[in-house]
């Protein structure tokens, strides 16, 4: 049974990442929590709109969504952004900043999204792991 616990233990920070960028994913491709963010400046959405045919924050070819990466490093996994036009980018997107001679506002969606997979995902992993320990625990 240990290694059982063992082995999940050690799949856990992969599966959590995945799951969290799973979820940023999905919290943009849905605009989630697109309702809190200033609109698009008028003459922006008119040629946006016009060259992609939507208003999508956060999307605009797709090539930013497709970059969103987990990587391993020393002190565990982490989900970012590929390449650093693209990390510029998605820095400038969830805290406000200037890009290409415009103030852009802040559109977040890392932050908002940490916290519901604090408050969701996570939480439910723990629990079963939590759940996991007991049985073992009793079956001894």
């Amino acid at each position: 049974m240990g290694r059982a616990l063992d082995t999940y233990s050690k799949n856990l920070p992969f599966e959590q990442a995945a799951q969290f960028r799973n979820l940023v994913i999905r919290n943009i491709e849905m605009q989630k929590y697109a309702g809190g963010y200033k609109p698009y400046h008028e003459e922006y959405a008119k040629n946006k709109l016009r060259k992609v045919g939507h208003l999508r924050f956060w999307i605009l070819t797709g090539d930013m969504l497709g970059s969103i990466l987990m990587v391993k490093t020393d002190r565990g996994w982490v989900v970012r952004f590929g390449g650093s036009l693209h990390s510029m980018k998605a820095h400038i997107l969830e805290f406000g900043g200037v890009y290409a001679g415009r103030l852009h506002p802040a559109r977040p969606v890392f932050g908002p999204t940490r916290t519901e997979f604090r408050l969701g995902v996570m939480k439910k992993s723990l629990k079963k792991v939590a759940n996991r320990i007991r049985s073992i625990w009793r079956a001894k």
